[in-house]
């Protein structure tokens, strides 16, 4: 789920985030044999305190992807590259890899959104273009251009 909702935080424009996604709610089943209407399966009445307990609680799922989804959407609003006015090309580095460069308007800051959607651990070389540095935003790690690189 994670990885999807990455993608939608990298995508030029300005993303559209379900709060369901956000909280990590699973299928309401339940609500689509009640209804009748396949749509009710993301229509879930959530109860206010047991989702407080569920997102405050360690080692629940829904309070790992909150947290994540958190940390994604606070790098896209201190990021300038994250502009929705500014410049973006997609980039083909790999059949398994969707990455998205992203330029603010003044082109003094780049993101390389990188998102594996293979069950695979994959390995490859950026493209030439990249001469400098990079520095990963999810780990602070720094990345050479000539490191191989592991997703």
């Amino acid at each position: 789920m994670l990885l999807t909702q990455g993608v939608i935080l990298a995508m030029p424009g300005i993303p559209g985030i379900y709060f369901h996604s956000l909280i990590g709610s699973s299928n309401y089943h339940e609500g689509v044999k009640l209804s009748g209407l396949n749509r009710s399966i993301n229509r879930e009445k959530l109860n206010y305190d047991h989702l407080v307990e569920v997102l405050c609680e360690e080692g629940t799922v829904q309070r790992a992807l909150f947290l994540a989804y958190r940390r994604l959407i606070s790098i896209r609003i201190h990021k300038k590259a994250f502009n929705p006015f500014g410049k973006f090309e997609f980039l083909n580095i790999s059949k398994k890899i969707f990455a998205i460069l992203q330029k603010s308007l003044d082109e003094s800051e780049n993101i390389l959104a990188l998102h594996n959607f293979s069950y695979d651990i994959i390995y490859f070389m950026l493209p030439e273009v990249f001469i400098k540095d990079l520095q990963d935003l999810l780990s602070d790690a720094s990345v050479k251009p000539s490191e191989t690189i592991t997703m």
